[in-house]
């Protein structure tokens, strides 16, 4: 009975708040930023813990790995140079594909003019700045989920 009232209060603060920050920002800037909150999180920070936790302790490290002490990071040929230029280029890559986002858009509606925007925000006609309410988002990103399994299993030969 106390679970469903706290539940609650935090669904209408939530809807405040992504309120809030639907008003305040261009559907691009959220798009973006979002984008790349999500890359830093899902991609980055989850490769960085990792590669701290192998290169702090690399003994136990090494029971978790397949190839044994060739799957450490720093054991493999080029060193802790390679091991650099590896998290270096993953960092670009991550941001370079938001920027590549952002330079595409910004193309095809500031320069073009003619086209209309290339992002698919689409939300009830109550949202402010047609953005989708957060259930909807994490709707759509089970779908998502489902689908690229099940055309994965399909590709894959499995299906």
């Amino acid at each position: 009975m106390l679970s469903s009232g706290s539940t609650s209060l935090n669904l209408i603060f939530l809807s405040l708040a992504w309120t809030t920050l639907a008003a305040t920002y261009s559907s691009l800037q959220l798009e973006l930023f979002g984008t790349f909150a999500l890359r830093l999180a899902l991609y980055i920070l989850p490769s960085l813990i990792f590669l701290a936790f192998d290169i702090s302790v690399p003994s136990l490290a090494v029971e978790f790995k397949a190839q044994g002490k060739w799957g450490i990071a720093t054991n493999q040929h080029g060193g802790k140079k390679r091991l650099r230029r590896v998290v270096a280029w993953s960092v670009v890559n991550v941001v370079g594909c938001v920027v590549l986002q952002a330079a595409t858009e910004f193309l095809a509606t500031d320069v073009l003019r003619r086209l209309k925007s290339l992002l698919l925000i689409k939300g009830s006609r109550w949202g402010l700045n047609g953005l989708p309410n957060p259930w909807t988002m994490v709707k759509h990103a089970l779908i998502g989920g489902l689908v690229r399994n099940i055309s994965d299993e399909n590709v894959c030969g499995f299906g």
